[in-house]
């Protein structure tokens, strides 16, 4: 199991947390935790990022966004730091998982309040 620095590791929900906050439809909870579980069942980074971006092609055009944000993060985390790319990999879906939530109940409460989307 590969160790990560704290440094890393708030740098990785700073980036979750962009991704989800992105302005971007959002999709449901369930999809983005598919991509975690996908990616807890592979050894590659490049087989993730093909599932990811085929995920984003079916969904709606709004929310491909999301997706392709997501694989470029990825593409961002294997280039750096410490540790197998796939396990930053798979640290990182599943603070986004964490962050889509938050973003999502953040957005709605916006919009109770009568301020946002």
């Amino acid at each position: 199991m590969t160790t990560f620095t704290v440094e890393e590791l708030d740098e990785m929900a700073d980036r979750a947390r962009r991704v989800a906050e992105g302005g971007y439809d959002l999709p449901d909870k369930s999809q983005v935790a598919k991509l975690s579980e996908f990616a807890r069942s592979t050894p590659s980074v490049g087989e993730l990022l093909l599932f990811i971006r085929y995920q984003g092609s079916r969904a709606s055009q709004k929310q491909q966004q999301f997706f392709e944000a997501t694989a470029n993060a990825i593409e961002d985390l294997r280039k750096q730091g410490s540790g197998e790319a796939i396990e930053r990999a798979r640290r990182f879906l599943g603070l986004l998982v964490r962050a889509t939530v938050v973003a999502r109940q953040n957005r709605s409460s916006r919009v109770e309040r009568g301020g946002g989307r």
